[in-house]
């Protein structure tokens, strides 16, 4: 039996140091701060929703935040501390009840 390895043809995502990564997401983290201000809880809401949308529709961003890992986006995104560590102790609290 043959085994197949596989082809890599175009691969366009180039590994990041974490200084890379850290300043690829600040500066998308300034861009959405220019056009979403996070005075007001409502604004930190609005602003999350924004930061979550580009995740969710742009590849980049999200390679960008696997190569920075989750505890970056907490340091450079204060308002974004909260929903994850929610969602972490939701994910724990499912798993606990399997």
């Amino acid at each position: 039996m043959e085994e197949n390895q596989g082809t890599i043809i175009g691969k366009n995502v180039a590994e990041k140091t974490p200084a890379e990564a850290a300043k690829e997401i600040q500066d998308l983290l300034a861009q959405l701060q220019t056009n979403y201000p996070t005075t007001t809880e409502y604004e930190k809401q609005v602003f999350v929703n924004k930061f979550n949308d580009e995740v969710k529709t742009n590849s980049r961003v999200r390679d960008v935040i696997l190569a920075g890992g989750i505890e970056l986006i907490k340091i450079l995104c204060p308002p974004l501390g909260i929903p994850i560590e929610m969602g972490k102790r939701w994910l724990e609290t499912a798993q606990k009840q399997k």
